[in-house]
């Protein structure tokens, strides 16, 4: 399974302006080696028209490492 970079997101915008589907993607770039979940990235480029960024507060939370949080762990 291959990584979808940047270059490729931006790649794929037009072909999703065309209306092709990720079975049609992954046959333009059969080079990169994806498979189809990984293509999934185009539903987002239909819904949203981009999959360059990220939303806010996507991905995993950062852990709270205050100092009163350290100092409760140690005692």
């Amino acid at each position: 399974m291959g990584k979808v970079s940047l270059a490729d997101k931006i790649q794929i915008r037009p072909l999703r302006k065309q209306r092709l589907g990720g079975k049609a993607i992954m046959a333009a770039f059969l080079d990169k080696g994806w498979d189809l979940s990984t293509v999934k990235i185009c539903q987002r480029v239909g819904r949203t028209g981009l999959a360059t960024e990220r939303k806010a507060g996507c991905g995993r939370p950062k852990p709270a490492r205050t100092g009163a949080n350290i100092a409760a762990v140690i005692f």
